[in-house]
């Protein structure tokens, strides 16, 4: 019997990405993607203790609406 995932579930296909990830995918330097943060248009980060992580799914929505505004 198959457990029914909750409205909190996070997919197992997720990944948390460090800074050096985000701008490869976006192809954006740190100052431009945080300059984007600044003028709410760019997913905000997570702040786990010392570290500054970005979901993955946020980012790739992130860069699908580029493509359909842009594309």
């Amino acid at each position: 019997m198959k457990k029914k995932a909750s409205r909190n579930s996070i997919s197992s296909d997720i990944k948390l990405m460090k800074m050096a990830a985000v701008i490869d995918h976006t192809g954006y330097g740190k100052s431009r993607i945080y300059q984007l943060m600044k003028e709410g248009t760019f997913p905000r980060p997570l702040k786990m203790k010392k570290k500054v992580l970005w979901r993955s799914d946020h980012i790739q929505k992130w860069i699908n609406e580029q493509i359909s505004l842009y594309g």
